[in-house]
C-alpha cells in the first residue's frame, strides 16, 4: 500500500524537469539537481541550472530506494501498464513494445513510433536532408552548435532503425561518435557502427577502434567516445564546407567472422561474455606505413595479460593480425584506421 511516507520517497527519485522518475546510473549536477537520463541526453547539461558538469553517481542512499519501490514503466502514458521494482522495470524499458521517440528535427513535435521515423523524415523534412540511398535507407541530417558540427545518419538495417552521430570540431580536428538504436530490443549489444570517412584528398579512412556497440536509445546516458583529438592530420583534410562523405553500416557481429580466444568467457555465439564496454582509449591517428616489425611485440609480452579475453572485432581477422600485435599497437594509441 502507497502511503504517506511512501510518497515522499518516491520524490527523492523523480527528475527535477520532466518530474519523471529517475533510475541509475544517477546523474546529478554540482547544485544536486538530479537528471533523468532522457532530459540529460537532449543537450548533455543539467536541465535546471544549464551545468555542463553533470556526472554519474552511486547513490547508495537512491540507489537502495529504487531496490525497493515498484515503479511504473515510463511508457505508461503511452499505453503501457507494467510496473515492478525498479531494477526490473529498468530491464523492461529496454524491450518495452509502447515505447515512442520524438522527432531530431529542430521545432518538429512530431512523436510516435520509432519504425515510423524514416517515413516522417521523408515527407515532412527531406528539404533539409541528404539522402545517401534511392530507398531511404540512409538519411543525414546536420547541425552546428558551438562550433561542433554533428552529422546524424538515421540509417535502416535488420529491419530495425538505428541512429549513428558523428561530432565534429574543426578547430582542433576532434571526432566523437554516439549510436543508438531508435527501437529498444535485445539483445541489441550484438550490433556495432561501421564507420569510414572518405578525406577530401581521396583517402577513405575506416575507423578502427574497437567494437562500439549500439546502445538503447535514451535507456542509458549516452557517453561520447572520442576517436580523435587535436589530429592536425584530420583538421588538414576536412573538407571546408559542413558536410564530408562518410558511410555508415550497422553490422551483427554472429554473422561476421571474428577472433575467438581460447578462453571459456566467449558464449556459444561468440560473444566475449567478460567485454567492457566502457574501457576507452586515448586513440589517435597513424600512418600504417610508420609500422615495422620492429613494433611487433612476442607472443610471450602479453600471455600474462589481463585482458587476454578481450574481443577487437571482425577487423582483427581482416588485417591478420595476431592478437599480441594489435594489443601492442592498442595500447600505444596507434592502430586507429585501416
Amino acid at each position: 500500500m502507497v502511503t504517506k511516507h511512501s510518497k515522499a520517497l518516491y520524490e527523492d527519485l523523480r527528475c527535477e524537469k520532466c518530474k519523471g522518475f529517475c533510475h541509475p546510473p544517477f546523474l546529478r549536477c554540482r547544485d544536486d539537481h538530479l537528471n533523468c537520463q532522457r532530459c540529460y541526453s537532449m543537450n548533455r547539461t543539467c536541465q535546471i541550472c544549464d551545468d555542463q558538469d553533470v556526472v554519474e553517481e552511486r547513490l547508495y542512499f537512491l540507489q537502495l530506494l529504487h531496490s525497493y519501490l515498484d515503479f511504473p514503466c515510463e511508457n505508461t502514458k503511452h499505453g503501457c501498464t507494467f510496473e515492478e521494482r525498479g531494477e526490473i522495470v529498468s530491464y523492461h524499458q529496454l524491450d518495452c513494445p509502447y515505447v515512442v521517440t520524438e522527432c531530431l528535427h529542430m521545432k518538429c513535435n512530431w512523436i510516435g513510433n520509432p519504425s515510423n521515423i524514416i517515413d516522417h523524415y521523408r515527407n515532412d523534412h527531406i528539404d533539409n536532408l541528404i539522402v545517401d540511398q534511392p530507398d531511404f535507407k540512409r538519411l543525414i541530417e546536420l547541425k552546428e552548435k558551438d562550433g561542433d558540427i554533428t552529422m546524424i545518419n538515421v540509417v535502416k538495417q535488420y529491419d530495425k532503425i538505428f541512429r549513428v552521430d558523428l561530432i565534429v570540431t574543426p578547430s582542433t580536428g576532434g571526432l566523437r561518435t554516439n549510436a543508438f538504436n531508435f527501437e529498444p530490443f535485445q539483445p541489441v549489444n550484438h550490433f556495432y557502427a561501421s564507420i569510414e570517412i572518405s578525406m577530401n584528398n581521396g583517402e577513405k579512412w575506416p575507423l578502427r577502434d574497437r567494437c562500439r556497440f549500439v546502445a538503447n536509445y535514451r535507456s542509458q546516458d549516452p557517453s561520447d567516445i572520442i576517436i580523435c583529438n587535436e589530429s592536425s592530420r584530420f583538421k588538414k583534410s576536412t573538407h571546408s564546407s559542413m558536410y564530408f562523405e562518410h558511410t555508415v553500416e550497422i553490422k551483427n557481429m554472429n554473422t561476421m567472422p571474428m577472433y575467438m580466444s581460447d578462453s571459456s568467457s566467449y558464449d556459444e555465439n561468440g560473444n566475449d561474455e567478460d567485454y567492457d564496454d566502457n574501457e576507452g582509449d586515448d586513440d589517435y591517428f597513424e600512418d600504417d606505413d610508420e609500422y615495422s616489425d620492429e613494433d611487433d611485440a612476442d607472443d610471450d609480452e602479453f600471455e600474462d595479460e589481463d585482458e587476454d579475453d578481450v574481443f577487437y572485432g571482425p577487423e582483427l581477422v581482416e588485417d591478420k593480425l595476431d592478437r599480441s600485435q594489435y594489443q601492442k599497437r592498442n595500447d600505444d594509441g596507434r592502430g586507429l584506421f585501416k
